[in-house]
């Protein structure tokens, strides 16, 4: 058996209204589905967290049980097999800082480098970083506003195409 997935009426009202309807639909699929993409990935990473983290406590877990139950049998942990167990969890967290840091490091130099960061703490100079800061978003600002134009535009000249180009054609199957 086959299964046809019902249209709602915005999917047929899409089909039917022009190509600019269609055109505008089928971008908004395209953001629709990359963001789906997005948010799937996301909840994958947080579920793999949540399970790393699980496994993580389940281990210490387990250390906790078996260090109790040696201790309870009379066995004795040796001081160098604590020593061993003490510098893998230092060396854990060191690597976890230099980790962060670094990450940290990295977000600033694209911040300097793309010009929304403030290095200064002299008034006069952050000042003028301000200013600076506030040129580049002025400046991207009419950078975006000319990629609308030109969007709107090219719009503009797609109907007149297909106007031009269908109407003959519409005229004859009424």
């Amino acid at each position: 058996f086959f299964f046809f997935k019902q249209k709602t009426a915005y999917e047929i009202s899409a089909c039917l209204v022009g190509s600019e309807m269609c055109i505008r639909d089928r971008y908004q699929r395209r953001v629709h589905g990359a963001l789906w993409i997005i948010q799937k990935m996301e909840r994958g990473r947080q579920g793999i967290m949540r399970g790393l983290t699980a496994k993580s406590a389940k281990k210490i877990e387990l250390k906790k049980f078996e260090k109790q139950k040696a201790i309870s049998e009379g066995k004795d942990i040796s001081e160098e097999q604590e020593r061993f167990f003490a510098v893998m969890v230092i060396q854990k967290y060191y690597r976890g800082f230099c980790d962060r840091r670094t990450v940290h490091n990295l977000k600033e130099e694209e911040l300097e480098f793309l010009g929304m960061k403030m290095t200064s703490n002299n008034e006069v100079e952050r000042k003028v970083q301000q200013k600076s800061v506030e040129e580049v978003r002025q400046k991207r600002k009419m950078i975006q506003d000319k990629h609308v134009n030109e969007y709107q535009e090219g719009l503009v000249k797609i109907k007149e195409f297909i106007n031009f180009n269908e109407k003959p054609c519409l005229l004859y199957t009424s």
